[in-house]
């Protein structure tokens, strides 16, 4: 089987984009960047992984194509919301990463 098989699921990755007003202040948007196919699952008690965000424990791990994710970028599948923590693998030659995350709600 290959690896897109198991990519079961749909991601959204989200990412806040700062626009000047008309009166010079900021404004700031969620938007989405990428839409992928994943396959997210919850990281057992031994993987749980430190991430660079201020020492946030990661909950689940998503593997997906790669893409350019960033650690401020939320992830949405199925209506849940996860935060980037950390990208553990960027293997273009395989052409998938692994993005740690931290379920939020």
């Amino acid at each position: 089987m290959s690896r897109k098989s198991f990519q079961n699921n749909k991601m959204a990755v989200k990412r806040i984009k700062t626009s000047v007003d008309a009166i010079g202040g900021s404004t700031e948007t969620k938007t989405t960047v990428y839409n992928v196919a994943c396959r997210i699952r919850q990281l057992e008690a031994n993987e749980g992984s430190v991430g660079g965000k201020d020492g946030t424990i990661s909950t689940h791990r998503i593997y997906c194509d790669a893409i350019n994710i960033k650690s401020s970028d939320e992830c949405i599948i199925s209506k849940k919301i996860y935060d980037v923590n950390t990208i553990n693998s960027t293997s273009t030659k395989d052409g998938y990463i692994q993005v740690d995350v931290t379920y939020r709600g």
